[in-house]
């Protein structure tokens, strides 16, 4: 139905499965050609389809249905109760792929924020290694240095401490003991 007209769909024999088969749009153009008195604007697929085929029965266009004298009220009612829970069904199922949908994105979010704190740790133990060998490299540099140290230090104590020990002269043996009383 590329180019539909509401005039030649209501000059034609009208069955309920063809009202059935007719997109949303369509049905407003038939709505609006039939005069139909119910607002339509803003309502569902389900109730404009109602609408139309409540004013076709109205006026004994629709084939194979029954004349508005013999459709009780309780039936009307009854047509519109499915409607109506047609539409909080199709409602429901859209809060559910809501929900679903954004439980979706915070499970995404979770699982980002997972690998950015993943990755940060992973960073702070590089770093961590890095400053250790760091450290260590500074600690064997400065015993190296300490070591250095010590050798010149060891030469400079020998040296320092012969300058205090008295000449040891062989034909004068006592006088060497005498000075260490």
């Amino acid at each position: 139905m590329a180019d539909f007209k509401a005039a030649d769909f209501l000059s034609g024999n009208i069955t309920a499965t063809e009202v059935e088969k007719l997109k949303k749009k369509e049905l407003i153009l038939v709505a609006k050609e039939l005069d139909a008195e119910l607002p339509i604007d803003g309502k569902a697929k389900a109730e404009i389809r109602a609408i139309v085929l409540q004013a076709l029965t109205e006026r004994s266009m629709l084939k194979g249905t029954v004349k508005p004298a013999e459709m009780t009220e309780m039936q009307f009612q009854l047509e519109m109760k499915k409607l109506e829970m047609q539409e909080r069904e199709a409602e429901k199922q859209r809060e559910y792929e809501r929900e679903r949908k954004r439980k979706e994105k915070q499970k995404d979010r979770k699982e980002k924020q997972k690998d950015r704190k993943e990755k940060q740790r992973e960073h702070e133990i590089q770093l961590a290694r890095e400053q250790s060998e760091l450290k260590m490299r500074e600690m064997e540099k400065k015993a190296q240095l300490s070591e250095q140290e010590g050798k010149i230090s060891r030469k400079d104590q020998i040296a320092r401490s012969m300058s205090l020990v008295p000449r040891f002269d062989e034909r004068e043996v006592e006088k060497y003991f005498l000075m260490f009383e």
